[in-house]
């Protein structure tokens, strides 16, 4: 149990929701854990525009529903950003997407919260380092006078280091206790000592321009040899003259953690679902198929008994409803339960797909398949495969309004690459963030560990390109 200790500090707050439910849990838990807190409310983006508008007006943190009725998604958290006034802004969303959360981190969000795992603690807590962090970060830019009480203070490690010699200069208590070296330790080493032994040989020069990317995640090793992912910040400064820079490292060794969990926990949704599907189109089978099949035999022995029957239009017409019933009921059980991937290999399976494809116009198709397969992938990875590719030309033959599909599956340099393109109007980012179909793409692509890059642009077609290791 959480021990709640009720703050006291003045805090000026912007709540952007659209839900009056919503809104007043949120009211209820600030006044809970801050006895001196300003709410203004924004009930959709207009009203919060406006509010923002007013520089007089200054907000010590902004809370943000992902999802209102006038903007929504990556464009709402840009526009929001855009009227903050540094102004830190935490995002609450009813739904849990791991790609939609680093996107919104990288564009500046301090956190990402689920509503349905708020508490008055929890609220408090990241309010609190929110605003606490955004102060670090504002300092650190804005005063190179006060770097050093900055840096020994910061809850997280950091240290400089030249960026000739990579000797560490100077080191935060934080850090010392993060890694278990001492200060004097720290400031008799490199920063290569602090990599683990695979960075060590991918690494030589920590001042090269692939090192400088933002947020590069890399294997730190602490004193007592175990390995913790971080996720690397650096910026170049001068001190006495000599070129340094200021590292901070973010361990997110339990992110990566909570991520691997959850690609496990959508694999084995994935898994109960195509077992669902399976028992459902065995029911069918032995069921409602074969029910069909046998008035069918039945319908056909009383006209072979009857002429007067067999000449009877509605006769015939029922014996051409029953043809139907079992064509469609065929056609559904082979969308459930594609078993050819099993009996006869990936891709007639997939030339199927395309057969369906071209029967509803003029959609010309081009396949390349330079990956065997059914030699690279086990039966599980390619359902998902077949799965992507399924939802990829439905998505397509419902948005794209295209003339041409293209689809290649190939192997470079040991991943293997799925790729599939239209030369049709463009996908809106709008359909592409919320339609559960494309959802589902991604969900799938997490499972198999993969990456995704979408392309679309306005006349100009879509593209998706995925990537996945080799095992």
């Amino acid at each position: 149990m959480n021990m709640r200790i009720t703050s006291s500090i003045q805090l000026n707050l912007l709540v952007i929701e659209d839900n009056p439910g919503d809104f007043l849990l949120l009211e209820e838990y600030i006044e809970e854990m801050f006895v001196n807190a300003t709410i203004t409310h924004a009930r959709n983006y207009s009203d919060a525009s406006k509010i923002l508008a007013d520089r007089k007006l200054v907000f010590d943190l902004i809370l943000l529903d992902l999802t209102l009725p006038d903007n929504k998604g990556l464009i709402l958290v840009s526009d929001v950003l855009a009227l903050a006034n540094q102004s830190p802004v935490i995002i609450l969303t009813g739904y849990e997407n791991l790609d939609f959360s680093i996107s919104s981190l990288a564009l500046g969000i301090s956190e990402y919260l689920l509503k349905d795992e708020i508490s008055a603690y929890s609220l408090q807590k990241s309010i609190l380092f929110s605003i606490e962090r955004e102060k670090h970060l504002k300092n650190i830019k804005d005063s190179e006078k006060r770097y050093s009480e900055l840096f020994h203070l910061s809850p997280i490690p950091m240290w400089v280091y030249e960026t000739s010699g990579l000797r560490i200069l100077n080191v935060n208590p934080a850090a010392v206790k993060k890694y278990g070296y001492s200060e004097t330790e720290f400031l008799n080493m490199s920063v290569l000592t602090l990599l683990s032994d695979k960075e060590k040989q991918k690494i030589h020069d920590l001042s090269n321009p692939q090192f400088d990317d933002s947020n590069k995640t890399m294997e730190h090793q602490l004193k007592d040899r175990k390995v913790i992912q971080v996720q690397m910040e650096q910026n170049h400064l001068t001190l006495d003259n000599h070129a340094c820079c200021i590292m901070l490292s973010n361990d997110i060794t339990e992110l990566i953690e909570t991520q691997d969990s959850l690609r496990t926990a959508y694999r084995n949704i994935i898994e109960i679902e195509e077992k669902e599907k399976e028992k459902f189109a065995a029911e069918l089978h032995d069921g409602l198929q074969q029910n069909i099949v046998a008035a069918k035999l039945i319908f056909s022995f009383l006209t072979e008994k009857s002429t007067v029957l067999a000449q009877e239009p509605r006769a015939v017409l029922m014996n051409q409803s029953l043809e139907i019933a079992l064509e469609e009921c065929s056609q559904i059980i082979r969308d459930i339960r594609p078993k050819k991937i099993i009996e006869n290999g990936f891709y007639p399976e997939v030339e199927g797909l395309i057969q369906k494809v071209k029967a509803t116009g003029t959609i010309e198709v081009l396949l390349t398949k330079d990956a065997e397969m059914d030699q690279l992938f086990d039966y599980f990875d390619l359902m998902h495969i077949y799965r992507i590719t399924q939802e990829l030309f439905n998505n397509a033959l419902k948005y794209a309004a295209a003339d041409k599909f293209e689809l290649s599956f190939s192997i470079q340099a040991n991943h293997f690459l799925l790729t599939f393109t239209d030369d049709g109007r463009g996908i809106p980012k709008a359909i592409l963030n919320s339609k559960s179909s494309f959802i589902s793409i991604k969900r799938r692509v997490q499972i198999l560990n993969a990456s995704m890059v979408i392309k679309s642009e306005l006349n100009k077609g879509s593209g998706f390109h995925i990537s996945l290791p080799l095992k």
